[in-house]
């Protein structure tokens, strides 16, 4: 039985990855509880109760406050570029408008990149990222 609990968890980890909807989480959580029910010996029916018990918590206690928190911002959850609106760059070849992109290092990583103001900006310029539009940074001058 320890290795269904297992292949359930693995499945909803899945699911949860996919969809991103934080229901799927807390049923991995609940197969988790269920796989250390299973490896003590408990019977099935424990392990089915340990799961359900698990997950109906997790879903029924915990998801609404995450949501709640996560959309005021107080904990801001952004991962891959979009993280880097906001951030500051440094030119490692000069920036134009779309017919003339250039490079910027940010975060240790150069990324092609486009202005929204007029000219050009030269290389050595720190700059901050403004938005992302279609994998390329786009940019202005920093302020600070």
């Amino acid at each position: 039985m320890t290795i269904l609990w297992l292949i359930l968890l693995a499945a909803f980890i899945v699911g949860e990855i996919a969809t991103g909807v934080l229901v799927a989480i807390f049923i991995a959580v609940g197969a988790a509880v269920g796989a250390l029910l299973a490896a003590t010996g408990l019977p099935v029916g424990i392990q089915a109760a340990g799961f359900a018990v698990a997950s109906a918590a997790g879903v029924g206690l915990l998801r609404r406050p995450i949501i709640r928190a996560t959309s005021r911002g107080q904990y801001r959850l952004v991962s891959g570029a979009q993280a880097m609106i906001g951030e500051e760059g440094v030119v490692t070849q000069d920036v134009g408008d779309i017919t003339a992109p250039g490079k910027v290092r940010i975060h240790g990583e150069e990324w092609t990149s486009l202005t929204d103001e007029p000219g050009v900006i030269k290389s050595g310029t720190v700059v901050t990222v403004l938005e992302i539009r279609r994998s390329r940074l786009i940019v202005r001058k920093s302020t600070g």
